[in-house]
Order: C-alpha cells, then structure tokens, then sequence
C-alpha cells in the first residue's frame, strides 16, 4: 500500500497537474480570491502544481498576457478577475488614454505588461528594487514581446542607498516591516523627480509601506504634470496622504467605485485609492 506522503506526492505532480487543470481553472475562477481563502477544499486546490513555468491569460479587450507561473498562480487559476478587483478597473479605464505610466513597486510586472498589450503607444516605466523580481520584469516583458524600461531602484524622498528586505513580493524599505530571517541588501534610491523629469500622466505607488516617501519625492511631478496616482496605502499612513491630497489640490476616490471622500477609509492592513487632481486645478 502507498504511504500518504507517496500519494502526495503523486498527486501534486507536474504530470497530475496537466491533467487536472483544465478541470481545475474553470471551476476557481468562478469565485473572488477571498472566497477561495475561506474554504479549506479551495485554498488546496489552488496550492496544486502548475504544469508550465509560464502561462497565458486575456484582458477584458482580448489581449494575451503572458505571465509566470511561480509569480502569479493566483492568476493562473483564479483568472484577471480575482486580482485585485477594486484596482484594476480604475487602471484600465485611464491606462488606454495614458501617454506616459510609471509602476513603482513593479513586483512581478502585472500591471507593466497589461499596460503594455492594451496601450501599446503608451511609455512604460517600471521601477523594481528587488533583484530577482527585475529580472523576471525584464523576461517576462520579453515573452510578452512588449517594450518597457525596467528601473532597478526604489523611489524614495532622496537619492542614495536604503536596506531593503528580499521577500518576494512584500520586499520593503520599512524596517518594521521585515521579519527576523529576511535578508537584507542595499539598493539605490532616486526621488520620482530626479529619475522622470518629464513626469507622468499615470502613476501606480505600491511600494509596501513606503508610499510617504515616494510622494514625497513628488513634489514637481504634483505641482507640474500632475498625474492621476492609484496608491496604496496603510492604516498608519492614510492621514498623511490623505492631508498630502488635499493640499496639492488632488481629490482622493475609494475603491471600488471610486467615490470621493475626504479622509481615506482603512481599518486595517491596507487599501487602494485613486488620487486624482481637482477639476480645474492644473
């Protein structure tokens, strides 16, 4: 008889995987991922293998999304829908008139590459400090076969070096954020000023708890260009920004929805917001 751990084994096989996941994908992505978060038989289900290192998803317009397996199996098999759906609709709506959409905090390159295949004239920037997720940007921009500039530095208030912590995707420059075995390195920092003097049209901040900082290398880019800004933002910081919003004349719109408010609403963890300038106020 097989022993449990055997069985295991086999059935989180790469073989096992191609076989069931065609049955699988259909299935999870008729749920939100936090629906997949509270029951037991899903979160299995979405833990099983990935037959291929790289797969393929469509944007709502059709477009082919290339992405990788390790990175993204949230989007393998719950599908575009299930991530981050208060977000990415407001990304959508202004990355197809966009003229120029810089991505601080690129991570593995979502929002870089939907960028790309559905605004293939648009000016693509995508700032990654952590090594390891540049790379895999820089590949999978290539198998995507789009064009991006890929900037290996974090976005801060000044220009030098910073620690930051190498997690995967919750890399930061905010020590009470790491954990006692991160491993640490240090990374260039620039202000959003210095390194896009031309500024921008379209902005995505989601810099895990540095997102003060990379406003605050803001200031010619809010007075000036004035780019519409999807943020995220933590409990501890929401007054600030919110304070920061208001006083370059900039409207704060909660997600989903986008429905304005004058303080941002977050009770724990964190939340997107679009930061957009006033009417009239350019």
């Amino acid at each position: 008889m097989a022993r449990p751990s055997s069985v295991r084994a086999i059935v989180r096989s790469r073989p096992v995987a191609r076989i069931a996941a065609p049955v699988l994908r259909p299935i999870l992505r008729r749920f939100s991922l936090e629906q997949i978060a509270r029951s037991r038989v899903l979160s299995a289900a979405v833990r099983a293998p990935i037959a291929t290192p790289w797969f393929t998803i469509r944007a709502p317009g059709g477009e082919r999304l290339v992405l990788s397996s390790t990175f993204a199996p949230h989007l393998y098999w719950a599908g575009l829908p299930a991530f981050e759906p208060d977000l990415v609709p407001s990304f959508l709506a202004r990355i197809a008139s966009a003229r120029r959409f810089v991505d601080v905090g690129a991570n593995f390159g979502f929002y870089s590459i939907l960028a790309a295949v559905t605004n293939p004239t648009a000016a693509i920037y995508a700032v990654e400090p952590n090594p390891a997720l540049a790379a895999l940007l820089k590949e999978t921009a290539a198998r995507n076969g789009v064009t991006l500039a890929v900037h290996e530095l974090a976005l801060s208030d000044r220009g030098g070096a910073a620690s930051l912590s190498l997690r995967g995707g919750l890399s930061s420059l905010v020590a009470a954020r790491w954990e006692q075995d991160d491993v640490l390195q240090r990374v260039r920092t620039e202000r959003f000023d210095d390194l896009f003097p031309d500024g921008a049209d379209l902005v995505k901040i989601d810099a895990e708890g540095a997102e003060p900082e990379v406003l605050a290398g803001m200031e010619r880019a809010l007075a000036g260009c004035r780019p519409t800004i999807l943020c995220e933002v933590s409990v501890e910081h929401a007054a600030a920004i919110a304070e920061l919003a208001r006083s370059h004349r900039y409207r704060i719109l909660s997600l989903p929805g986008e429905r304005p408010t004058a303080e941002i609403e977050v009770e724990t963890g964190s939340v997107n917001v679009v930061l957009e300038p006033e009417p009239g106020s350019a």
